[in-house]
């Protein structure tokens, strides 16, 4: 027999049984777990208030819900107060100056059309003398100088005009009411022509609103048809 089986048969012949028994009793209570105690129930004032603390929200939020004013008053006293913070932290505010005058061109706009003066003598035909551009009149005096502060003469009923205004009528269905009385606010009183230049038409359809006189301008083109509202009154008319 080996030394090493000889010294291990000894050690273990010295090992008393006792001294392990106790060894494994002390690991045993010192890895066993102890059950944690259940937690004490709350006192009954404690759960009146987390009731009274939850009916209070609930509540509050139903009537939120159902009061338009109150929300809105609590959700501008809200933005009022943010708004309040938000500005005193808000950055520094740099004034820039302000920007250099532009300057201007002078426009001239001639008003009004020239008028045309003749000369009176003898048989032959007078010739058309333009006192609008030179600003005297004729040799015996009779011309009479140009009022310039007179606006131009409307233009006046043609065939083109009469045939803008009745495709209007006929391609724009508000048109139709508006002439046919079949708005109840306004009642038709004329149609004019303010622009000829066929084939572009801009017809003039007036009504009275309340005693009270209102314009409505169209364009109409001829050739092709179409139809446009040009003046804002027009515009609101057929938004309607």
């Amino acid at each position: 027999m080996s030394e090493e089986t000889q010294n291990s048969e000894e050690k273990a012949r010295s090992i008393d049984p006792e001294v392990l028994r106790q060894q494994a009793e002390e690991i045993r209570q010192s890895s066993s777990l102890q059950p944690e105690e259940p937690p004490k129930p709350a006192s009954r004032w404690v759960q009146g208030v987390y009731l009274a603390i939850l009916v209070l929200v609930i509540g509050s939020v139903i009537f939120l819900l159902v009061s338009r004013g109150s929300r809105l008053w609590l959700l501008k006293g809200v933005a009022h107060g943010w708004t309040r913070v938000s500005t005193q932290e808000s950055a520094e505010v740099f004034k820039l100056p302000a920007p250099p005058p532009k300057t201007v061109e002078p426009k001239v706009i001639q008003q009004g059309a020239p008028r045309f003066v003749f000369r009176g003598g003898g048989a032959a035909s007078a010739a058309p003398e333009n006192s609008a551009e030179t600003g005297e009149s004729d040799d015996t005096g009779a011309g009479t100088p140009a009022d310039d502060s007179k606006p131009p003469a409307p233009p006046e009923k043609t065939a083109g005009s009469k045939e803008a205004y009745d495709l209007l009528v006929k391609n724009s269905e508000v048109v139709r009411k508006l002439t046919s009385n079949g708005l109840p606010d306004l009642q038709f009183k004329e149609w004019k022509p303010v622009r000829n230049s066929p084939p572009d038409f801009w017809i003039n359809v007036v009504a009275a609103r309340a005693g009270q006189e209102v314009q409505f301008v169209w364009s109409v083109n001829t050739e092709s048809g179409t139809v446009r509202a040009l003046s804002q009154n027009a515009r609101d008319l057929e938004r309607k």
